[in-house]
């Protein structure tokens, strides 16, 4: 395998990449770097953030140059699940590529993650506090708010999942021990899935965000019969490496643009069930905005992005004003 230190590096790369991705996806602005003054750092726009991120990826994958880590070095560095830094680099360049509106470049890091050969990375948790599997501990919490809700919180009057759809089985249980409570007019749910238990290892990605990332950029390039393709590979799909199979007939709806992103966003809601992606899928594909006066009680997302951390503005002077919306 390649050398300890390049991979390292490697894997240094790949998650300060993951975490800036992620802060693109709910903040408007945020620090990319430490400046070494008592935390004053400076913000900079998402879109900066993001290719930062791409960028990181990029030297993640010229430092581990392709080569295949040892065996002793994944056990001591990644633990005992597994976990494949090449293909989740590529899996990841091509989400917050996507993000950031490069479709061509989306398509084809997603093409190399299906195409690399290795199975899917798992991130690790322990059965016991404090790394224990972090949507077990909330979706088991007494507080009705933090569980999942029937029809995976689409509105029924839009998205109606269909009821031979397997990944509702997959992903939702019946009403939690406690009893139902009403979310959005919803009834909630065990969570099933990754989720339900406390030691459960959670997947890095899920092998259909690349093939619905591959559709989402056919759609914006006005390739319509190449994303209906995508979109019924996901749809169709019942040999699926995680067992999140659909089972469903193919896409028969219209095929303008809108309609297919539609498409795209109602099944991203549900293979990507709880992944932290449903807030950046909705801006990004035309979902309805916040209402004037918004609430818990409506299927439109609350906020288009969050409001700074207290304690980030307690340390930081150059913290912005919380967004409007």
């Amino acid at each position: 395998g390649g050398s300890v230190e390049d991979e390292l590096l490697a894997t240094a790369y790949f998650y300060r990449a993951a975490a800036l991705g992620t802060l693109a996806m709910f903040y408007e602005s945020f620090p990319v770097d430490i400046d070494g003054q008592g935390g004053q750092s400076e913000f900079v726009p998402r879109a900066q953030g993001l290719q930062r991120a791409l960028d990181l990826l990029d030297q993640a994958r010229q430092a581990r140059g392709g080569a295949e880590p040892s065996a002793d070095f994944k056990t001591r560095v990644y633990g005992t699940t597994q976990f494949f830094l090449g293909n989740t680099i590529d899996a990841y360049a091509a989400r917050f590529a996507l993000m950031l509106g490069q479709n061509e470049q989306a398509a084809q890091f997603a093409s190399a993650a299906l195409s690399g050969g290795e199975p899917v990375s798992f991130f690790p948790y322990d059965a016991i506090a404090p790394n224990d599997n972090p949507l077990w501990g909330q979706t088991n919490a007494p507080d009705p708010t933090l569980r999942a809700v029937a029809n995976f919180g689409l509105d029924p009057n839009t998205f109606t999942v269909n009821t031979a759809d397997g990944r509702a089985a997959f992903y939702l249980g019946g009403d939690a021990p406690e009893g139902p409570g009403i979310v959005s007019g919803l009834p909630t749910r065990v969570v099933l899935g990754f989720y339900d238990a406390q030691g459960e290892a959670i997947p890095a990605y899920i092998p259909d965000e690349m093939r619905l990332i591959r559709a989402e950029a056919f759609a914006r390039q006005g390739q319509a019969s190449q994303a209906v393709t995508e979109i019924n590979a996901v749809r169709t799909d019942t040999d699926d490496p995680l067992g999140i199979n659909a089972g469903l007939p193919a896409y028969s709806g219209p095929t303008d643009q809108q309609a297919l992103l539609n498409e795209i966003f109602r099944q991203r809601r549900i293979e990507l069930f709880a992944t932290g992606l449903s807030l950046e899928d909705s801006r990004r594909l035309g979902q309805a905005a916040p209402p004037a006066s918004p609430s818990f009680s409506s299927f439109a997302r609350v906020r288009n992005f969050l409001p700074y951390p207290e304690n980030e503005r307690t340390v930081n002077r150059n913290t912005p004003a919380d967004p409007s919306s």
